[in-house]
């Protein structure tokens, strides 16, 4: 029952954002998926789109900065709907487990100290697979603390997800759940000491995302939005199976639009050099394609 409520409201928030983005004629682009057509948009340009990591912890921002993720702008990088249960600890912890610890609600945030070293705040969320962006702010650590966010895929284990340093400030980290769970916690790691944290938040970010989780092999980003790709240089984007489908890249030199192409495999790589790339599980019509290569001719200023 769970999972069919999460599947209605994610379906209702994805077909809200695509009405409302598809009728302003400022994203025509967009208006190439009003029918709930499967595919992916990206802009290389979008510095907030695009992540030095697959993890998507840090945009990119100079130029030459590596590419490991580029998000799908096809739902305009809507996030979905909050699923930390008191991530603002508004009253008290309440819907976080304690672990071998003593909690604290102070100064609107939860806090823990704990008596062992795997001690931690933590709560089990249980969701559709999918790529979630895990925010988390670090108001304190005590002294002695060294302090960590550990993020688990699935209900069973902290696993695949890491283990990362959480100094005080703002956490953020773009996963890939495989299973029915995200498991997220705070940890001190030192007997007696203790952590505190606000403004916890676990959100989808809906779309079909390209990431290059190796460091040889991610394309660059350039200055003027280019994604700069070398030889061996790709991102990977994981689609569903479509026999047929429209690809168009915003190449330096103009625009190709390609139909059909086969992506029966469920998997598009993004190489060569560009400033976008559009897939989209049919042809396009003739004004449709007029469309694309306007605004992608636009992009390399051609």
């Amino acid at each position: 029952m769970r999972s069919a409520v999460r599947s209605a409201a994610r379906s209702a928030v994805r077909s809200a954002v695509i009405s409302r983005i598809a009728n302003t004629p400022a994203f025509r682009l967009l208006s190439i998926f009003s029918a709930g057509e499967q595919g992916a948009l990206f802009d290389p340009r979008d510095t907030s789109a695009s992540f030095l990591t697959s993890a998507g912890t840090t945009n990119v921002a100079a130029d030459g900065d590596p590419r490991g993720l580029m998000l799908d702008g096809r739902y305009g990088l809507e996030r979905g709907v909050e699923l930390v249960v008191n991530g603002a600890f508004d009253a008290d912890v309440s819907g976080w487990d304690v672990v071998l610890g003593t909690p604290e609600w102070l100064d609107g945030a939860g806090q823990i100290t704990v008596d062992n070293s795997n001690g931690r705040l933590e709560q089990l969320i249980y969701l559709d697979p999918g790529r979630y962006e895990v925010l988390i702010d670090i108001v304190s650590t005590s002294a002695g603390a060294d302090p960590y966010i550990r993020l688990g895929d699935g209900d069973a284990d902290y696993t695949g997800l890491g283990n990362d340093p959480a100094p005080v400030g703002k956490f953020r980290k773009i996963v890939t759940v495989t299973q029915n769970a995200l498991r997220v916690a705070a940890l001190p790691r030192v007997v007696g000491e203790s952590i505190r944290i606000d403004n916890v938040s676990v959100r989808e970010i809906p779309g079909y995302h390209a990431s290059q989780p190796t460091s040889a092999y991610r394309p660059l980003y350039r200055a003027d939005g280019m994604l700069d790709s070398d030889a061996d240089d790709y991102m990977t984007v994981s689609l569903p199976a479509i026999a047929a489908a429209t690809v168009a890249i915003a190449r330096p030199a103009g625009t190709q639009i390609t139909y059909p192409v086969d992506l029966s495999t469920g998997s598009y790589r993004l190489d060569g050099d560009g400033y976008g790339w559009l897939i989209v599980d049919r042809e396009l019509t003739a004004k449709e394609k007029k469309g694309v290569t306007a605004e992608f001719d636009k992009r390399a200023e051609l």
